[in-house]
């Protein structure tokens, strides 16, 4: 949890540093439904959806760009369902989305970045035939703890600050720890809603 808050200090100092006014800074909360999956070779894995939820700054960096730093619990990972098994692998993230964000404060607007993300926790469920009981293992220690990817995005801004966003990110690391294991990437397709205030 340091190392989170020393990152989301260290974002924000930078950020504030640029000596804007603050009419050119917004911030405000942001909640989502996330479609994550694990893509890579060989697999069949579904979409395990899940939310996400944090709060965000915007800092105008012209007329039509801002540079817009997030801070998110995203929960991710994927399911697998097949001959009456189930299958579940939860992951759980802190995403630090830096985006700059191409579009006027009101309409469409676009999103382009990076995305660090911070494993929190993993865990993994088992169900066989009709039973009621799964199996659950918590296996944070299989994941690599770092992951980091790229997020684009399009969205919509109104005029009282209500922004509607449809996000894809895909990690560049595999997010398995042990190397012989197939390489898979996380996936997401996110669908959030924000409110800017500040601007």
């Amino acid at each position: 949890m340091k190392k989170i808050t020393r990152l989301f200090l260290l974002i924000m100092t930078l950020s504030f540093s640029a000596h804007f006014s603050f009419s050119q800074i917004g911030f405000g909360p942001r909640i989502g439904l996330n479609l994550p999956v694990l893509v890579g070779i060989n697999t069949n894995a579904q979409f395990k959806p899940g939310i996400c939820i944090g709060g965000y700054a915007k800092l105008n960096l012209g007329d039509k760009v801002a540079f817009q730093p997030e801070l998110l619990f995203s929960m991710k990972g994927y399911s697998y369902k097949n001959s009456g098994q189930t299958l579940s692998q939860s992951l759980n993230y802190i995403d630090i989305p830096l985006m700059f964000n191409f579009g006027k404060s009101q309409g469409v607007h676009f999103l382009l970045g990076a995305q660090p993300s911070i494993l929190l926790g993993a865990q993994y469920k088992y169900k066989s035939g009709s039973g009621v009981n799964a199996i659950t293992t918590n296996n944070k220690s299989s994941f690599k703890g770092l992951d980091v990817g790229l997020l684009t995005g399009l969205g919509y801004q109104l005029e009282n600050g209500l922004n509607f966003d449809f996000r894809f990110s895909y990690g560049f690391m595999p997010v398995y720890s042990d190397a012989s294991l197939i390489k898979l990437h996380n996936l997401n397709l996110q669908f959030t809603v924000g409110k800017t205030f500040g601007m």
